[in-house]
């Protein structure tokens, strides 16, 4: 299901992070930080409903609106079923829609604001997300009260909070289109590779989105590289003992060098499936 959007604008953003993002390497480009997990409150959780409260101000400060202005307010975090977006939205807004959806909680809620706003059903929506390290891992993956040793290739929850403000008024960002995915199940059950369960179901996805959207490709539109000014294509011989994680390494490292002198990049799994889908683009490209 494919939906198509043309008067729904991002006007700005605002962002709120902990300790750990603020000495990371995007630290410069947050609004606001913190240097303690705790984000001076008595509590973990407290700290994740003060992110979304100062998200939230910093935004409406910056388009010049009260909470009285604003039709619709979505949230979305990790912890106890939306219980920080509950209590840090309280009083913004004229309605609220809380979106339970993990890691998929601001495309949702981007999805619900861009119908709502195209349909005229509501002129503006503001969109908030959060998560915390300590309230989400004493939940899941490696609950803290266990005391397990982390793996190094473990992922790590952010604390932050971040909001967007949605309108009709035009801006430099349009939301052009989205597509919702389904249920795909191959039958995966190993709770360590959660990868592999979701794969599916984003091959689908990105399959049926290119389908609804091939006329843009015939228009000249490039939304698969968005006008990036270069691509770097990493290859190994497929008969090579780690065909598939050698050009991930090597991707890894010149990520990390490419931030060291301050050039920003961004893996493109589009480019991949294209490939994928088309392999006459590997004789293009000159790979295996």
């Amino acid at each position: 299901m494919t939906f198509s959007y043309k008067n729904v604008y991002l006007k700005d953003t605002s962002t709120v992070v902990g300790p750990y993002e603020k000495n990371g390497p995007l630290r410069d480009y947050f609004d606001k930080t913190y240097d303690d997990l705790y984000i001076g409150e008595k509590s973990f959780e407290k700290g994740e409903i003060k992110l979304v409260r100062d998200s939230l101000s910093l935004l409406l400060k910056k388009i010049g609106m009260v909470k009285t202005d604003i039709d619709l307010v979505l949230g979305s975090d990790l912890m106890n079923q939306i219980t920080a977006s509950t209590y840090g939205c309280y009083s913004v807004g004229k309605g609220f829609i809380g979106v339970y959806g993990a890691c998929s909680g601001s495309v949702l809620e981007l999805i619900i604001a861009s119908n709502f706003i195209e349909s005229k059903a509501i002129n503006n929506a503001l969109c908030v997300v959060s998560s915390h390290n300590m309230t989400s891992e004493r939940q899941y993956r490696y609950p803290i009260e266990y005391g397990n040793i982390r793996k190094k290739s473990s992922t790590f929850t952010s604390t932050g909070a971040a909001s967007c403000f949605l309108s009709r008024e035009k801006s430099k960002v349009r939301v052009e289109c989205a597509t919702l995915g389904e249920i795909v199940d191959y039958s995966q059950n190993d709770p360590n590779d959660m990868g592999r369960v979701m794969a599916p179901s984003a091959i689908s996805t990105l399959v049926k989105h290119f389908e609804a959207y091939k006329e843009s490709f015939e228009k000249g539109e490039d939304i698969i590289f968005r006008e990036a000014p270069h691509m770097i294509v990493v290859s190994s011989p497929i008969s090579a003992p780690c065909a598939p994680q050698d050009p991930v390494i090597a991707l890894s490292y010149i990520e990390l060098y490419a931030n060291s002198i301050g050039l920003g990049t961004c893996w493109c799994g589009y480019a991949e499936i294209c490939i994928k889908l088309f392999p006459e683009l590997c004789d293009i490209l000159e790979i295996p």
